[in-house]
């Protein structure tokens, strides 16, 4: 596995667009993390688009979220480390500023609505089918990021799209291509299955197993970055934000001669105060004891001073005991207790499958579900372990066979995948031309 994703880091590259949905199903449960050794600042410009620290780190943990559905328990820290996964994030984010210049020049633009009408199609949001705004907040709390940020990754995420929907509107399949690659995808599975889920495993939160997991691990789990600083607010009176606004824009000017006092000398977190993303890009880079123009925070201007950062460290083990927990219970025990079913198989039959024709499996949502079918249907052993998300699935492969490769269903799924095919052809060529148009300087 390592060998093929070594030879096709290119295509992982291109591939690999989309990927706000995985960040969002799994980056809370701990796959992977990577940090570049800063969390603020910029790394690299593209064009007109600026690139910084954290937009790598979240591709780097989208990505490893992806390989780990994909390649299941096969893909770990060490497999990350060999296929340089760092360098594959950083020039997947490149490649998708390169695009995104692309896509301004010709025009293209994304609205509010279409971000909304994204939005409700993420399971995670809803609550009784419907877009539910504090489970959105609290999902991106436990991802340890704004709704500033999801919605504007989200953007540029649709921004692409559409330059690909450019390249699909070109793409045909000839009757003959669908017809020899449908005998592919006809291959059909009788099989035996075994869920084992996270759910049902108990975590012994004073083992000392689980100490040395986060020993091990630690640097997975650090403190956002601080601001020692000093501080005055301006509090917004009778939703006045321009009175208030102009207050704070005097009091600024007297801090700023010396003619006036801060308030106080605090350590902030700039994830705490409801920033938006160009306001905290402007305390990432201020200079040091350099008074900050007022910024709204809430109901109220704050004016900052910053006198200190203070770099993340590992965080308290007591204070994160529940989401190390967490982590070593998908990461160790469920693979422990997924190996030993393994080894003395009791499945439960689920029939037979194909990939032609897709159906849920019990005890799997849709999602998970389409990802066993990729992962099974894309290995050769005949018993095995398949890990999505806070699952391992067991299965045992009782007869494979070729199935009806005529349907009108099955040469649809076909034409589909072989419309995937050609657009990243096509939007690799694009790249190879976008590399000369558009400058990239990395900081």
């Amino acid at each position: 596995m390592i060998t093929w994703m070594q030879r096709h880091k290119k295509w992982l590259v291109v591939t690999i667009w989309i990927s706000t949905i995985a960040f969002v199903g799994a980056g809370f449960v701990g796959w992977g993390s990577y940090n570049y050794g800063k969390t603020g600042g910029d790394m690299a410009k593209v064009g007109d688009v600026t690139i910084s620290y954290k937009d790598v780190n979240d591709q780097y943990n989208r990505l490893y979220s992806q390989y780990s559905e994909t390649f299941g328990e096969q893909f770990n820290q060490e497999v990350a480390k060999k296929l340089d996964l760092e360098t594959v994030a950083f020039d997947s984010t490149v490649s998708s500023a390169l695009v995104m210049n692309y896509a301004r020049d010709l025009g293209l633009i994304v609205t509010d609505k279409e971000v909304s009408q994204e939005l409700v199609r993420y399971d995670a949001f809803l609550k009784d089918g419907k877009f539910d705004k504090d489970i959105y907040i609290k999902v991106l709390s436990q991802n340890h990021n704004s709704p500033k940020e999801f919605e504007n990754r989200l953007k540029k995420d649709i921004l692409i799209g559409k330059v690909q929907d450019i390249f699909r509107k070109f793409t045909k399949n000839s009757d003959n291509e669908i017809e020899n690659i449908s005998k592919i995808f006809a291959i059909k599975d009788d099989l035996d299955i075994q869920i084992i889920k996270a759910n049902d495993i108990i975590v012994d939160k004073n083992d000392k197993k689980l100490k040395e997991y986060w020993e091990k691990n630690k640097n997975l789990y650090l403190s956002n970055t601080q601001y020692k600083t000093n501080i005055s607010e301006i509090a917004i009176k009778d939703g006045d934000e321009k009175k208030a606004k102009t207050q704070a824009l005097k009091l600024f000017i007297d801090l700023k001669k010396s003619k006036k006092r801060f308030d106080k000398t605090t350590t902030i977190d700039i994830n705490n105060l409801g920033l938006n993303q160009d306001d905290i890009n402007d305390i990432q880079k201020a200079e040091k004891n350099k008074v900050l123009k007022p910024i709204q925070s809430g109901d109220k201007f704050i004016i900052l001073q910053i006198i200190e950062t203070i770099k993340p460290k590992p965080l308290p083990f007591l204070d994160i005991v529940d989401e190390v927990a967490l982590s070593y219970k998908i990461q160790v025990l469920l693979k422990q207790k997924a190996q030993k079913a393994l080894e003395n198989f009791q499945g439960v039959n689920i029939g037979t499958i194909d990939m032609s024709k897709f159906k849920q499996i019990d005890g799997l949502t849709k999602e998970q579900s389409q990802t066993f079918y990729n992962q099974l249907f894309s290995r050769q052993d005949k018993k095995g372990i398949i890990a999505i998300q806070d699952k391992n699935i067991v299965y045992n492969i009782k007869k494979s066979e070729f199935g009806e490769v005529g349907s009108k269903e099955t040469k649809d799924i076909v034409s589909k995948r072989i419309d995937t095919i050609k657009i990243n052809l096509l939007m690799s060529k694009l790249l190879e031309n976008l590399k000369n148009r558009y400058d990239v300087v990395r900081y």
